[in-house]
């Protein structure tokens, strides 16, 4: 027979699967998102792509003996930084916010929150964020002639001093 001899189909193991799947309700859409940068309010409807920030501890290691290790949680690690992508209209707003906040060493507080269709634009408060005291600057941005159909996608580099969950 030909074969795995052990493999065995189990479409009720599946089913329950997909009943615990359906149970915990709509998923959030990696498009469901808002983001805001005050003082710019054309900015936010331009972002593209951007990043939840990370939450963790920093590892304290211990060695015992033999070399057995163990790992607990040290201090909180509540700074960081995120990469976001816009797209740039014909007037520049991406580009004179970037020349601005780095002219002039502006650092911003960066809402960043879900925004399901679902909830009418709304978010549960473990999916809200402000990064505090943001310092952003940007990589070179690409152009090309001979990609007609290509918009100008900026990338911001924003680096985040302290995050604020919506459960703090």
């Amino acid at each position: 027979m030909a074969g795995l001899s052990n493999a065995v189909g189990n479409k009720s193991y599946l089913k329950q699967k997909y009943t615990a799947n359906k149970a915990q309700g709509e998923k959030l859409g990696g498009t469901e998102f808002t983001m805001s940068f005050p003082g710019y309010d054309n900015v936010g409807v331009l972002v593209r792509t951007t990043q939840l920030p990370m939450m963790q501890r920093e590892d304290v290691e211990d060695f015992g003996p033999n070399g057995v290790k163990f790992v607990q949680s040290g201090p909180i690690t509540n700074s960081g930084e995120i990469q976001v992508q816009c797209v740039e209209t014909i007037t520049g707003e991406i580009m004179k916010m970037v020349v601005d906040v780095i002219a002039n060493k502006t650092m911003l507080d960066i809402d960043l929150s879900a925004a399901a269709e679902s909830l009418a634009g709304g978010s549960p408060d473990a999916l809200k964020f402000t990064l505090n005291d943001c310092k952003i600057s940007c990589d070179q941005v690409d152009m090309a002639t001979e990609d007609v159909t290509a918009l100008v996608r900026p990338s911001l580099r924003i680096v985040y001093n302290w995050v604020e969950n919506g459960l703090d």
